[in-house]
């Protein structure tokens, strides 16, 4: 196309890119990403996340925050797929300090965090084992504008629960009540779960009592 003097449109280069990705050449890719620039097309967001999910996936996350302060930098609009994407990758690779300050820098209301990322951040705070950052996360879920359901306090109570922090998990049961949420069978089955793989069978028994009571089935084959 381009040696026939037709000039790709924006849409064709991100196809391009895509390709280029999908088989592992990355780098072509970013050529044809700076190849745009020098072309004066103007490189939207959904490039830029084109090319910084696929640095993520190849493990090259120097070279993906590289393009997200080049977005900063040049005044290009990030959306919460930036984030939620690199969220994830720093993670990944133990860096919750820089997931933190990543996370700061998503500014209201211009990127509003979603479900998604709030998944991304308990469980990644869980996984690194900062459950104090994780239990200060739930908390901020109260004054969110964000209308989180009863399956996100699940993933969090199922992370706590396997990591041996029940009373961190209780009191997180305890509360879901007065944030207006209902506990479902999956809430009653991680909380009876995590009660009897540590051996504690009166919480175990009041639980399976009170989940009785409230017409819920035991899920045997949940874990």
């Amino acid at each position: 196309m381009i040696q026939r003097g037709e000039e790709p449109s924006c849409v064709t280069y991100n196809i391009l890119m895509n390709g280029h990705c999908l088989d592992n050449r990355i780098d072509d890719a970013m050529e044809l990403f700076v190849l745009m620039e020098a072309k004066g097309r103007k490189r939207d967001v959904v490039i830029f996340n084109v090319l910084i999910s696929w640095y993520c996936k190849s493990q090259k996350l120097k070279e993906a925050m590289r393009l997200f302060e080049e977005m900063i930098r040049q005044k290009y609009k990030r959306n919460v797929i930036t984030f939620n994407t690199l969220l994830l990758s720093l993670f990944k690779v133990d860096r919750v300090k820089h997931a933190h300050e990543l996370f700061g820098k998503m500014k209201f209301p211009e990127v509003i965090p979603n479900s998604a990322t709030y998944d991304i951040l308990s469980n990644g705070y869980i996984e690194n084992n900062c459950l104090v950052d994780a239990m200060k996360l739930i908390c901020t879920l109260d004054i969110s504008t964000l209308n989180f359901g009863i399956d996100t306090y699940n993933c969090v109570l199922d992370r706590l629960c396997k990591a041996g922090e029940l009373d961190l998990a209780s009191e997180l049961f305890g509360t879901l009540f007065h944030k207006g949420l209902v506990s479902n069978v999956v809430t009653y089955t991680i909380m009876i779960h995590g009660f009897s793989k540590h051996r504690n069978m009166e919480k175990t028994n009041n639980l399976s009592l009170k989940m009785e009571k409230e017409g819920c089935v035991y899920m045997i084959g949940l874990f």
